[in-house]
């Protein structure tokens, strides 16, 4: 195994590594969706975030193994939006659009390699996570950035990113052209840019309210207004027609997991080792 990893070509390894990552991508939001949908149909207590879905999956056979091979996955997905940023590797150019969109991929890398850590984390102790936990550690760090100087515009700040990335999310799953980025049939592709419109759209009306309220939570100067994901979908279950909203965003989310899972296997991924 060791010799063919050294024998085989750079670009078809990272591109591997990429497709797994996307992979990996699609079972976390999958998994979030699922159990944001359970909860709109109140079969279970609440939605989760990311690691408290992960979770779930450890109370099932292989499930250990499952949250191991996620973690590893999304390792893959982060290098690849690293080498997305710095590259080009989706050729988006040096122009002030391009440079925020690439930006951007290295915030996502950022993002989902925390993620990774987490989920390695969580494999050390899935009998101590809980929601109430969760939602305890965002609002002790909403708290400990409020002690900072400043520390309420920061929130503010971080508040009004989530939801600049959410509107963005949405704007990119009715506007975008997914097709261009995919190398599969014209009848796959036109399933793949409906999934994607939807996921899209979904993730970025699943990440507004989280926006919001860390932002109230700047304005307020009170941690306790600060919620996770999971925390700020409960809040919006609780409202008027919440439940329908909830449902909806969970199909968003699974539907954003699916195309994931599909651009693991169709997504065209160009790596030039020359240009590194």
């Amino acid at each position: 195994m060791a010799g063919w990893l050294a024998r085989a070509p750079r670009a078809a390894l990272l591109e591997l590594v990429s497709r797994i990552g996307f992979l990996a991508r699609g079972v976390v939001y999958v998994s979030v969706g699922a159990l944001a949908l359970l909860a709109a149909f109140d079969l279970t207590p609440h939605a989760g975030g990311a690691v408290s879905a992960m979770a779930s999956w450890g109370r099932w056979p292989a499930g250990v193994a499952l949250i191991w091979l996620t973690a590893t996955g999304l390792v893959g997905f982060a290098t690849w939006r690293f080498l997305q940023a710095v590259f080009d590797a989706d050729g988006h150019g040096h122009a002030l659009r391009g440079l925020v969109v690439r930006a951007g991929q290295a915030v996502s890398g950022a993002a989902h390699a925390i993620l990774a850590w987490s989920l390695f984390g969580l494999l050390d102790g899935l009998e101590d996570l809980n929601e109430a936990g969760d939602q305890d550690a965002a609002q002790s760090v909403a708290a400990a950035v409020l002690a900072w100087p400043h520390g309420d515009m920061l929130l503010i700040g971080s508040g009004g990113a989530i939801l600049v990335f959410a509107v963005g999310s949405v704007c990119q799953g009715l506007f975008q052209a997914f097709a261009k980025r995919l190398g599969c049939s014209p009848v796959a592709c036109r399933w793949a840019v409906s999934l994607a419109r939807l996921g899209y759209v979904g993730r970025g009306l699943a990440l507004a309210p989280m926006g919001v309220f860390l932002a109230e939570a700047g304005f307020d100067a009170r941690a306790a207004s600060a919620r996770d994901f999971a925390g700020a979908l409960q809040v919006v279950e609780d409202q008027p027609f919440g439940t329908l909203v909830l449902g909806l965003a969970a199909v968003g989310l699974i539907a954003f997991g699916l195309f994931a899972v599909f651009e693991a296997g169709f997504r065209r991924i160009v790596l030039d080792p020359a240009a590194w």
